[in-house]
């Protein structure tokens, strides 16, 4: 759990630093020099990360870290390729070529809040084409062999519920990122979705919880405090 809390974390720096990095390319510039430019930001990136997430970091094992820096590198060199397969494509560069690339309309780690529906919550990513806006939730576990997981599915249904109230347009869809996979997979936001959202926020706000069970996950998890009224997190 905290490995995933440090990879969501250095993936929102990422996407915060972006702009200024695709910045510096050149038409003339390489792969490697592209890549270059997006390594040279990777300590930093991590830095920020760890200090964002500071809370969690004396049980931040050694294993993890190093798992962090190599996910991390791995993600810059996917970054590095689309950017050049851009700049092969358009002849952008600079300014123009980092719209494209990491568009500032981007939302990151947007959070919203719709009181009449008694929902709150943050979008990992919000992504939009004209008036077209869609949710994307980023899952750094090991994903499912298809489709994907009920949780997963029913965090998008509540994204998209406050995005329909925020932005005032129909969101029919969103998108479960799992990195490990590098892969986007749909949910369709229907109205069976959109129900089983409001049945479980129902169960919330009537105290009805499930029965929990302390596993060796909540030693790491960042939410142990709400479950278990732990003082030390």
């Amino acid at each position: 759990m905290v490995l995933g809390v440090l990879l969501h974390a250095t993936r929102e720096m990422l996407e915060r630093e972006e702009y200024t990095i695709v910045k510096k390319v050149r038409k003339d510039f390489s792969f490697g020099d592209i890549l270059e430019e997006y390594k040279n930001r990777r300590d930093a990136i991590l830095e920020g990360a760890l200090k964002k997430k500071a809370s969690l970091v004396h049980i931040l094992l050694k294993e993890d870290l190093d798992f962090a820096r190599e996910d991390l590198t791995l993600l810059l060199h996917e970054k590095a390729i689309k950017t050049k397969r851009v700049l092969q494509c358009y002849n952008l560069e600079k300014d123009d070529l980092a719209v494209y690339v990491s568009p500032p309309w981007k939302y990151v780690r947007h959070e919203m809040k719709a009181k009449k529906m008694k929902l709150q919550g943050t979008a990992d990513c919000i992504e939009h084409f004209g008036s077209f806006f869609y949710p994307v939730e980023i899952k750094t576990g090991k994903p499912p062999k298809e489709n994907v997981f009920t949780q997963d599915k029913l965090e998008i249904g509540c994204v998209a519920l406050l995005m329909e109230d925020y932005f005032r347009v129909p969101i029919p869809v969103g998108f479960v990122e799992y990195t490990q996979i590098w892969e986007r997979r749909p949910v369709r936001v229907d109205e069976n979705l959109k129900k089983n959202v409001f049945r479980i926020r129902d169960s919330i706000l009537e105290r009805k919880y499930p029965e929990k069970e302390y596993t060796q996950k909540c030693l790491s998890c960042e939410y142990r405090g709400v479950c278990w009224d732990d003082p030390n997190n």
